[in-house]
Formats: C-alpha cells, structure tokens, sequence
C-alpha cells in the first residue's frame, strides 16, 4: 500500500514538473534551429532560461512535417538560428515561418541565406561578422610555412616510409620569404592575411601591371586562380 501511495506521489510530481516545463517554455521566446544539433545543444545549455530552442535537425522529416508532427503553430516562431551546414534558407522556408523577424547564422558567408525574400519579407539577418578571421588568418600563414617548409610531408614520409638506417632522403622545403604570394578576395580575412604576411614574402607585379603584394579585382576567384598558377605563385582563395 506503501509503495502504491509513493508511486503515485512520483507520478504526480512528475506530471507538475512536465507541465511546469510546458509553462516555462511557452512564456519563452521560441527559436527554431536548422543545423548541428551538437551546437544547439551548446546552446541550449546556456541560454535554456531565456529561449526555448526546437530543434528540427534531430528530425529526418522535412521542415514542414516536422512542424506538423510536433504540433507546432508556424507562426509561433519570431526566431531562426541556422548553424553548419544545414541546407539554404530558402523562399518556401521564410514562406512557412510567417512571424519570422530575425535569422542567426554562426557562419560569416551568408550565401545560403535567401537575402532578397528576407528583404522583401522584412525579415533581419545577423551573421558572425569578422568573429572568425583573425583566426582563419591565423591558420593560412601557418598553412603556407607548412606548404614551403614542407613540413606535414616530411612528418608523412618519416612515419610511413620504411628504410635502412642511413638512406633516408627527403627534399628540403624553401623559405617563405623567398616566395611570391597572391590573394584572391580582400574582404575581412583577405586584410587581415595580408597584414600577417606583409614581413614574411616578397612582392611581385599582377596581372594588372600594378607592383603590389596584393590584387582586388571584380573577376572571379576562378579566373584568378587560373593566372596566379600560370604565374607559378603561391596563393589564397577565400
């Protein structure tokens, strides 16, 4: 009798947390997250007492079923947060979110993100901005030295190549100093690189006949990236 009077104590209780929970998440501001759901998960955790985060990655059913299935009101949604590679914030998912104000990607592209319907829709959208270039900067330079100093490829041959004792031989790398650098695109990262490796290379003339280190031009990356391995040049695409 005991044990039936506490398993319906346990049982009450959970029901009144549940529905606290419910009460709680309705008084939040409902965020509906397309992407890694690893990071909404990071999310959640911090932010859990000021939004209530629904998750539609975690669902194999498109956008609109899953709204369907779990009972979501489309309109209930001022909020999308777009994190990885999710697919592109299309026209038909802006259609389908009628109350949506604001998109949040963790990304600095925001190509994937229908900019003319949120435009037209009214809808605002925030990105990472330059969060990540110095950083992206940062790992460039490294990947030069380590391309010129050959440094990855020693490592490679050093670990899996067999050999006797005493006829190891491997090519040495080069300076980096020595070297001619060409950058496609001076956006934020584009300057930031350009600032980190103004002391390391050596300049040259462009295509353009301006005798600069760096190029900014309306071509496109491919085009340039045709004339930079013509010119036998070290370069950046970003």
């Amino acid at each position: 009798m005991l044990a039936e009077i506490n398993c319906s104590r346990t049982s009450v209780n959970s029901s009144m947390a549940e529905e606290h929970y419910h009460k709680q998440s309705h008084d939040l501001w409902q965020v509906l997250v397309l992407g890694s759901t690893t990071f909404s998960a990071m999310l959640e955790a911090q932010y859990s007492h000021k939004f209530h985060f629904i998750s539609a990655s975690a669902s194999p059913l498109p956008l609109h079923q899953f709204l369907t299935a779990h009972h979501y009101e489309p309109s209930s949604f001022p909020a999308l947060l777009s994190l990885g590679a999710y697919p592109d914030v299309t026209a038909d998912i802006l259609q389908l979110l009628p109350s949506l104000s604001l998109i949040v990607t963790n990304s600095t592209g925001i190509d994937h993100i229908d900019l003319l319907e949120c435009r037209r829709r009214g809808v605002q959208v925030a990105n990472a901005g330059t969060v990540f270039s110095e950083d992206v900067a940062d790992v460039a330079v490294g990947l030069l030295i380590d391309v010129t100093r050959k440094l990855s490829a020693a490592d490679r041959y050093m670990r899996t190549t067999l050999r006797p004792a005493g006829s190891w031989y491997f090519p040495l790398g080069s300076k980096l100093g020595a070297k001619r650098v060409g950058l496609v695109g001076l956006g934020s990262i584009g300057r930031k690189l350009q600032r980190g490796l103004r002391p390391l290379v050596a300049s040259y003339y462009t295509t353009l006949g301006i005798k600069s280190l760096w190029f900014h031009t309306p071509f496109t990356p491919v085009f340039w990236t045709l004339q930079l391995q013509a010119m036998h040049l070290l370069f950046a695409v970003h």
